[in-house]
């Protein structure tokens, strides 16, 4: 399963809080030396256009 992360690139601008839960998710899979900032979307494999989808096996 691949596994994309989608960052909100305006969130330390617009003040919101480290995404701690984020942050430990991907620290399972490999080192996380920086904070990821407010909301964060995990994705699954895209379709054959290239769209992502949704993780079935995730839910935070």
């Amino acid at each position: 399963m691949a596994l994309t992360l989608w960052v909100d690139g305006d969130a330390a601008a617009c003040g919101r809080q480290p995404n701690r839960a984020a942050r430990g998710l991907i620290a399972l899979n490999r080192p996380a030396t920086l904070p990821y900032i407010g909301d964060v979307v995990f994705t699954d494999t895209s379709d054959a256009d290239g769209n992502p989808h949704g993780s079935a096996a995730l839910r935070l």
